[in-house]
C-alpha cells in the first residue's frame, strides 16, 4: 500500500553528464534505482522525468513503472515532488483524502520519496522502512546513519494536501519535516547508502570504484 516516487527530472549540471543514464553495474543509475524499488514491497513505482525526458524514457519504457514528465522541472525539485504526489494511485482515485483511511495500522497508505542518484539502496532497506511505517504510529518515517538523516523518506498519505499546497518559496519537504518533528519516526540503519548521492563527477567515479571492489 506504499507508492514510490523517484525524482529524476534534474539536468545533472554539477556532474556534467546526464547522470540518470550513466553506466552503473550491468545497467544505468536510473535502472538500478528502479529495479531496487520494483524488488521491494511497494504498490507502484512512479518516475518523474524532466530534462532529457524522451531519451530517458526510451531507456526505461520497458519497466513496469508509471512515467510522468514534469514540464516545470527547472523551477525546482518541489515541482517534481508535487507531480509525483498527484500521480499516486490513492490520490488520483479520490481515496487519499478519506479520513477513515488515515491513521496507524495496516489500512494506512503512504508514499516514499526516493532520489535517482542513490543507486546503493537495497530492497531490504526499503522493506525495513515500510515495516517500520506500519509498526509505528508516526506518519513520517526516515532512515538515519550515525544520527544523520537520509533518503528515502515515507510520508503518510495525509500529508499529500500539505505537500501539494507548498509554494515555490517554501523549503519544500524540509518544511513539512521541520513543522512535524513530533510525527517523525527515525529508523537507524547500518549503511551510509542513505546519505551518499552522486552530485559531482568525482562522486560517480567514487561510487563506481566502490561497486567494482565489491
Amino acid at each position: 500500500m506504499i507508492s514510490s516516487i523517484i525524482l529524476a527530472a534534474g539536468e545533472s549540471r554539477r556532474v556534467g553528464k546526464l547522470k540518470q543514464l550513466l553506466p552503473f553495474g550491468n545497467s544505468t543509475i536510473i535502472e538500478t534505482v528502479i529495479d531496487t524499488l520494483l524488488s521491494a514491497k511497494l504498490d507502484e513505482v512512479i518516475v518523474i522525468l524532466g530534462h532529457a525526458a524522451e531519451k530517458i524514457t526510451e531507456k526505461i519504457k520497458h519497466k513496469p513503472v508509471k512515467i510522468i514528465c514534469n514540464s516545470d522541472y527547472k523551477r525546482g525539485m518541489l515541482t517534481s515532488v508535487q507531480c509525483g504526489v498527484l500521480a499516486v494511485n490513492k490520490i488520483t482515485d479520490g481515496s487519499a483524502f478519506d479520513p477513515d483511511r488515515v491513521g496507524a495500522g495496516k489500512s494506512r497508505d503512504g508514499f516514499l520519496i526516493a532520489l535517482v542518484d542513490q543507486p546503493f539502496l537495497t530492497p531490504n532497506l526499503i522493506n525495513n522502512l515500510i515495516e517500520e511505517f506500519y509498526r509505528t504510529d508516526k506518519c513520517i518515517v526516515l532512515p538515519t546513519y550515525k544520527e544523520r538523516r537520509g533518503h528515502p523518506v515515507i510520508f503518510d498519505i495525509k500529508y499529500a494536501s500539505e505537500i501539494l499546497a507548498l509554494s515555490e518559496d517554501s523549503e519544500g519537504l524540509r518544511e513539512v519535516i521541520r513543522k512535524h518533528q513530533d510525527d517523525i519516526h527515525k529508523v537507524p540503519v547500518n549503511t551510509d547508502s542513505i546519505i551518499r548521492d552522486i552530485d559531482y563527477w568525482e562522486d560517480y567515479i567514487r561510487e563506481t570504484n566502490i561497486l567494482d571492489s565489491q
